[in-house]
């Protein structure tokens, strides 16, 4: 999880999706029509729920 954190951290100025930041952070986007999308994360939902508290 410490890895997921850093890796987080790296990227918590970033004002805009890039290349770097979709390689680290993202698995997978599954666009299955023009209103639903999904976001596969590379880190655990234990992440999620650390950051949001």
């Amino acid at each position: 999880m410490q890895s997921a954190l850093e890796t987080l951290d790296k990227f918590s100025d970033a004002t805009e999706l890039d290349q770097d930041i979709v390689g680290a952070l993202i698995e997978k986007v599954l666009v299955y029509d023009p209103r639903h999308v999904e976001i596969r994360w590379k880190f655990s939902d234990e992440v999620l729920k650390l950051l949001q508290g």
